[in-house]
């Protein structure tokens, strides 16, 4: 973990040393997680993500990106059963949580609107993630397969206004899609503890990847 503080450090001050001018700000929303666990797609997870933003600007036009903090990533599974004292039918959500640590690097353009007050963009990066924590409801034992480091691509688009003459505020929604397996788990017999049970099961080969979509509202400062 401390290496990868100490990478994150030195991609921002070396954006940092070659920018004509830049921003920087904070920025964060809604996350809407799903996953394909081996050819099946889970229900939606809702959550939340917070992010650190830098942004060197190239021109007017283009600018590049360094994203950094913290992403909720998962998939959720509901069902409905009948409470056996009551009869009564109750709603029962389990999910599949993973906290990661995400670093993005991207590009950014900004395009010819007709609107006046604010600019419309869209951006595009490639992300690293590091996984701190898991809580995986749906099945027993799986956190000794949860690969630590992910990766894969943001893309999204938004749209951004000036509040003062140093300060932006900006909406955007934004793709993410993993080209790494979040959990790997190949076909087997292992030993599952279950309310302090220790049961011996086979289990299938597992497979799960991430695909996120996030809401975002952020604050940018410039420095010129």
């Amino acid at each position: 973990m401390k290496k990868i503080i100490i990478f994150i450090a030195f991609i921002l001050l070396s954006f940092s040393s070659f920018a004509q001018y830049s921003a920087m700000g904070v920025r964060g929303g809604f996350t809407v997680g799903v996953q394909n666990w081996s050819g099946t797609q889970r229900q939606p997870m809702f959550s939340y993500h917070a992010d650190f933003a830098y942004e060197k600007f190239n021109s007017d036009k283009f600018s590049y990106l360094v994203n950094v903090g913290y992403h909720s990533r998962g998939s959720a599974y509901r069902f409905n059963n009948t409470d056996p004292q009551t009869g009564n039918r109750i709603n029962i959500v389990q999910r599949d949580i993973f906290d990661n640590i995400v670093l993005m690097l991207g590009a950014k353009n900004t395009i010819n609107s007709n609107l006046s007050k604010g600019d419309v963009y869209y951006f595009l990066g490639v992300r690293v993630e590091y996984t701190l924590n898991d809580s995986i409801q749906t099945r027993a034992n799986l956190s000794r397969f949860v690969n630590e480091i992910n990766y894969g691509i943001t893309a999204g688009g938004g749209y951004q206004v000036k509040v003062s003459d140093k300060a932006q505020v900006y909406f955007d929604v934004s793709f993410s899609p993993d080209f790494s397996n979040q959990l790997f788990s190949p076909s087997g017999t292992y030993p599952t503890k279950v309310g302090g049970n220790t049961y011996i099961q086979s289990f299938s080969e597992e497979k799960v990847r991430n695909l996120t979509i996030e809401l975002s509202v952020g604050i940018k400062f410039l420095r010129y």
